[in-house]
């Protein structure tokens, strides 16, 4: 089950506004904000919305991974996509309460 914290709800829908961006044109691949809020202190992505489902650092196992094979607007709007599913998880567990 995933608990989000409001630190990482802000973070990951930041990370989403920015993803789409990208997948628009409208923005460049560079700094994540989950990556600002959960890569630092020595602390390798304790608390990334990404890391609970995963269990990977970095955003490995995701669709990040085919991103940086090819930066594509596709492979940006994946991710981004993606990373919306993290949100559907976490309000389908609270509805469920």
């Amino acid at each position: 089950m995933m608990h989000m914290t409001p630190l990482a709800e802000r973070a990951l829908s930041q990370s989403i506004e920015k993803w789409e961006a990208v997948a628009s044109g409208a923005a460049r691949h560079g700094a994540c904000p989950l990556c600002a809020e959960f890569r630092r202190d020595g602390a390798e992505c304790v608390g990334c919305p990404v890391y609970e489902k995963t269990g990977l650092v970095r955003c490995f196992g995701t669709p990040f991974d085919q991103f940086l094979e090819n930066e594509t607007p596709e492979n940006a709007r994946t991710f981004a996509d993606w990373l919306k599913t993290l949100r559907n998880d976490y309000l389908l567990i609270v509805k469920t309460y």
